[in-house]
């Protein structure tokens, strides 16, 4: 049951090692499939990421020790998969696999999810609207390109 969980959230071979466009910080089609397509249950969830990914961000910078800061990490890296942002989750998986001088060096310096929220326009990502989630005929949902602004 738990492998079949777990194969449920991965991404789909072949996305993986290939960088989503920059635009579109979530893989959508996953995320539709994780929400069986109901448009209120995928706007619910994905305001849910944002919020607890940024408590998860303060986790990290709060952690003083090596197992609060996987356990930040870990929570983050997993909700990350379940909506299907891969790039977060990648470096979520990156920062739960550090440990001593490392990890310790680190914490001294920002947190690189800071400037890359940064660079992203203050922190917002850009997403559809899920209210207006349809495609023209031919063109999924995903490339849809109808997008608004929830902060994370």
């Amino acid at each position: 049951m738990a492998s079949e969980q777990a194969a449920s959230i991965a991404p789909p071979t072949e996305t993986l090692g290939e960088e989503p466009p920059a635009s579109r910080p979530v893989d959508l089609v996953h995320l539709s499939r994780y929400t069986l397509g109901e448009r209120a249950l995928e706007r619910e969830v994905l305001e849910l990421f944002c919020t607890q990914s940024v408590l998860y961000l303060e986790q990290l910078r709060a952690a003083m020790s090596d197992k609060d800061w996987k356990q930040a990490a870990h929570s983050l890296k997993g909700s990350a998969r379940a909506i299907g942002a891969w790039r977060t989750a990648q470096a979520a998986e990156r920062a739960e696999a550090l440990h001593g001088d490392g990890l310790t060096q680190l914490r001294t310096a920002p947190i690189s999810g800071d400037r890359n929220l940064a660079a992203r326009g203050g922190g917002l990502y850009h997403l559809p609207a899920q209210d207006h989630l349809t495609a023209p005929p031919g063109q999924s949902t995903a490339s849809a390109g109808v997008s608004h602004s929830i902060a994370l």
